[in-house]
């Protein structure tokens, strides 16, 4: 769980616990609450791109006598346990525009994420501090 004292802002660097992030490569900042739709979209992503491979194989058989591609079954498998992590631990998220020195170039990314609403105040807290002070 995070608390406000777990971030700070210090000779242009922007901390949380033991990450750290230059003032000068932070763009923009915004809390984000997860909906189910963000959560079905992940858990959809993450699924189809866990059971990919799967899908290369040829379908194998079943004693009940039909055949079944271990694609599917990896899918259906990862899917509500991808749904089920993604709803428990992530409610809240603060993100952060970052730009990466590579050919990356801007990025959204996931700084901090919580369940409890103590959290989302902390979240808005750093997301003012932030916001003031990159520019």
């Amino acid at each position: 769980m995070f608390k406000i004292s777990d971030f700070s802002i210090v000779n242009g660097r922007f901390t949380i616990k033991k990450d750290s992030y230059a003032l000068s490569q932070i763009k923009s900042v915004k809390v984000v609450e997860n909906k189910v739709y963000s959560h079905l979209i992940k858990a959809t992503v993450t699924s189809v791109i866990a059971s990919s491979i799967l899908w290369l194989f040829e379908p194998f058989s079943t004693p009940w006598g039909f055949s079944i591609n271990a694609g599917l079954v990896a899918l259906l498998f990862t899917f509500p346990v991808v749904l089920f992590l993604s709803i428990i631990r992530s409610k809240y998220q603060l993100q952060v525009e970052f730009e990466h020195q590579d050919e990356v170039g801007l990025q959204w990314i996931t700084v901090a994420s919580g369940r409890a609403v103590q959290e989302l105040t902390a979240f808005k807290r750093v997301e003012q501090d932030l916001a003031r002070d990159i520019v």
